[in-house]
């Protein structure tokens, strides 16, 4: 889960995520959080009603060498969790249209998984079987298969543990080929053994 502090660098997305999370949150609460996040927390100030703002500073100064810190701790992950809701909300509504899926790193996997959401949620199977159908890796298709043939959530997840069962075994083979060129190269084979151990 993403720590608040990622959020804070002033960009449009991040101060509308959080001027949301702070509507969901009370006063206590925002001491609490505001105590905890230290000098950081004039981050968040920017994002709070001047009214707010200055009874908020007011009473963290007061206070904050009272609150536990099992509080302030807790006002963090609250609020961690109000900001990954709203993340979340937005990567969907911001894949209006996405024409191809990607899977490479934590947050295509995010934005392509939100799209697959949303088109299930509309019923638009012949988009969504248009986007499974063009995803290269197979054993990721056979998995988003699950979705578009409407298994429940059991036959889904067999059908996904051997999908990870098949892309653990494909991986390895990778990584062993990858380990005997690289050993080969390293012991200074001839080629003629070179090519041979590559071909094991």
């Amino acid at each position: 889960m993403k720590r608040i502090e990622e959020y804070l660098p002033k960009e449009e997305d991040n101060d509308r995520m959080i001027q949301k999370a702070l509507r969901e949150i009370d006063h206590e609460t925002l001491i609490n959080l505001c105590t905890h996040l230290g000098s950081k927390a004039e981050l968040l100030y920017r994002n709070l009603s001047k009214r707010v703002y200055e009874l908020a500073k007011t009473d963290v100064e007061e206070r904050k060498k009272s609150i536990p810190e099992f509080r302030q701790k807790a006002a963090y992950a609250l609020f961690q969790r109000k900001l990954l809701k709203y993340e979340r909300k937005r990567v969907v509504e911001d894949n209006e249209m996405m024409n191809s899926l990607c899977f490479d790193t934590q947050d295509e996997i995010h934005r392509s998984l939100g799209y697959i959401y949303k088109l299930n949620k509309n019923q638009d199977i012949e988009k969504m079987d248009s986007l499974v159908e063009g995803i290269e890796n197979p054993h990721i298709r056979k998995s988003l298969e699950a979705v578009l043939y409407a298994d429940d959530p059991l036959e889904g997840e067999v059908r996904i543990e051997r999908m990870i069962a098949l892309e653990v075994e494909k991986t390895k083979k990778r990584m062993e080929l990858l380990k005997r060129g690289i050993l080969s190269i390293l012991s200074g084979d001839p080629a003629e053994i070179f090519f041979e151990k590559l071909n094991d």
